[in-house]
């Protein structure tokens, strides 16, 4: 599935969206370049799991995690990590997990999947508020986006 987000909280009620889909045990990889949107999308999962706190990007902690009305999420940020000896060991840890696991920077995670897994891809288009948010059909989200 293509999306076209026209502004932030455009990008906010996909994310809703995709939340309102979810069955609680998703591993989620989100790809995309530096402020394209990341955070933003899994604020609105956030949103629509039922969370109305603070949603941040986890960047300087790696992960932070929300306990919502719809179960757990956690959010994870590998932008500051490098090479297998800091991946992998994140990386059994987030498999492990219970709930919902959202991975912003997922790419760095390519050489620990066994086999090419759902994503979502996230890019900038042309005007600086619209993005191209790419969501695996794999996923069986079965989105209504309005």
């Amino acid at each position: 599935m293509i999306l076209i987000s026209h502004s932030e909280n455009h990008t906010i009620e996909i994310g809703r969206a995709i939340a309102s889909c979810l069955r609680g045990d998703e591993f989620i990889p989100i790809i995309g370049p530096l402020g394209a949107g990341k955070s933003v999308l899994v604020r609105g999962i956030a949103r629509g799991m039922g969370y109305d706190g603070r949603v941040r990007s986890p960047s300087f902690m790696i992960e932070r995690i929300y306990n919502t009305p719809k179960g757990v999420l956690h959010h994870w940020d590998l932008y500051r990590l490098e090479g297998t000896s800091e991946i992998e060991p994140l990386f059994e840890e987030i498999r492990m997990q219970d709930g919902v696991r959202v991975i912003e920077w997922g790419e760095r995670l390519n050489e620990f999947l066994k086999e090419d897994y759902p994503k979502i891809e996230i890019e900038f288009l042309t005007d600086e508020n619209h993005r191209l948010i790419r969501i695996d059909d794999r996923f069986k989200f079965g989105l209504k986006i309005k």
